[in-house]
């Protein structure tokens, strides 16, 4: 993490070419729901949120959530049994149609779908 960081810092993608571009973007001309991931990454270590905001908006929601139920999962028992949450489930099904809703929405050509594309 300590390496990301400092490689973001010390080279931000939007001047140096040599990070890797978005195949699904580039084969089918849309965004996927990672486009931006990368600059808006750059964006927070340079500490402009704004800025990765724009690049991703699907970061902001999803990380926090993601980090929530990922630390709830490390302080459960171990027991097995106990690890099965259904409402857990639930979440993350809502995660799975909120990343197919942004994938679809920031593809729409028209406002105020626009700025969900990664510009």
């Amino acid at each position: 993490a300590l390496a990301g960081t400092a490689l973001l810092k010390l080279f931000p993608p939007d001047r140096y070419p040599f990070y890797p571009r978005c195949a699904f973007h580039d084969i089918t001309g849309l965004h996927c729901p990672g486009c931006g991931l990368t600059r808006a990454a750059a964006s927070l270590v340079q500490g402009n949120f704004s800025k990765a905001f724009r690049m991703n908006a699907l970061a902001f929601v999803l990380l926090p959530l993601v980090l929530f139920l990922w630390m709830k999962r490390r302080t459960k028992t171990h027991d097995l049994e106990a690890r099965e949450d259904y409402g857990e489930n639930r979440v993350w099904w809502l995660i799975l149609i909120l990343i197919i809703t942004f994938s679809i929405a920031r593809n729409i050509p028209y406002p105020p779908f626009l700025w969900l594309a990664p510009y």
